[in-house]
């Protein structure tokens, strides 16, 4: 009976953590639930092969210009437009989709970590964090090009920028709720951790919404 009652309680406490948004023991050491381990490693895997279709997709624009692509739909969407302009080389001369495969490879590799209960110390958690928020805004800048200043959606880069803001709010919710970042941001990370579901729903929801008025405007 006590060994019952025991578990009870663990699973009262576990239901109440998650409730009020607290860390677990092992998000307090360095690691990562085992769900978002996994979520980590599949929307990596995904925006890995979004990046990869991309560099295949500029190998067969640059080795036969008058090719179509398979990626280019309409006038206002597709990648071919992209290759070779200076928005898809802002650093250094590198392909943006160069990048972000090697980007997602780190990211799968940690997603792997993560899973076999891997852990790291504060400062990595620091560095992850100001890697993922430069990753989104360095998205939100290509958005603005894509939607007000070109006026064309790239269909793999929409699944980039979607990923993105997926992994970038599991990172910083992890480092903030483990009190990575002192006590305030914890409270951030807390509310971040309660709200999950909806906070990303509703996000992907206006986006959605403002990408079909963008759309429309676009077609009238």
């Amino acid at each position: 009976m006590s060994e019952v009652s025991f578990d009870t309680e663990n699973a009262i406490d576990e239901k109440l953590r998650k409730l009020t948004g607290k860390a677990s023991m092992w998000q307090l050491q360095g690691g990562v639930e085992k769900t978002e381990a996994l979520a980590i490693l599949v929307l990596s895997a995904i925006g890995w092969l979004a990046s990869l279709q991309l560099i295949l997709a500029e190998k067969a624009k640059l080795t036969n210009p008058a090719q179509a692509l398979t990626c280019d739909i309409n006038p206002w969407i597709g990648c071919g437009k992209w290759i070779g302009s200076w928005q898809n080389e802002v650093f250094f001369g590198i392909s943006n989709s160069v990048l972000g495969l090697g980007g997602f490879s780190a990211l799968i590799m940690l997603g792997l970590v993560f899973l076999t209960r891997g852990s790291f110390g504060a400062a990595l958690w620091k560095i992850l964090s100001l890697g993922a928020t430069g990753g989104l805004a360095w998205v939100a800048w290509f958005m603005y090009q894509s939607y007000v200043v070109e006026g064309s959606l790239c269909p793999y880069c929409v699944v980039v920028w979607l990923v993105t803001l997926s992994l970038t709010y599991l990172l910083l919710r992890n480092a903030t709720q483990a009190g990575y970042w002192g006590a305030k941001a914890q409270k951030v990370g807390e509310f971040l951790a309660r709200n999950q579901l909806v906070i990303l729903l509703i996000t992907y929801l206006l986006w959605g919404i403002a990408t079909g008025f963008w759309y429309w405007d676009n077609l009238g």
